[in-house]
């Protein structure tokens, strides 16, 4: 893993989203680095990690639930 490109990809993600909703700097890490890694897919429990994912066009698994989809649209905004 390139970690200037994964340091440099996750501030664009706060940047991006952080004046929406609260965000883990773990999570922005791991969505990051699934970015950087090609994925097209992402396991995960956590709404708000599954909402930024599909924001940024990954597909998620299990799908997100009502809450989830609340975070979604406070992305999209």
């Amino acid at each position: 893993m390139n970690w200037d490109l994964l340091r440099r990809d996750a501030f664009v993600l706060f940047a991006k989203y952080s004046p929406k909703v609260t965000l883990g700097t773990f999570d922005l890490t791991l969505l990051a680095s699934a970015k950087l890694a090609g994925a097209t897919r992402l396991l995960s429990f956590d709404q708000t990690l599954k909402a930024m994912a599909v924001a940024e066009g990954l597909e998620v698994f299990p799908g997100l639930n009502e809450a989830g989809k609340g975070l979604l649209a406070r992305l999209k905004r």
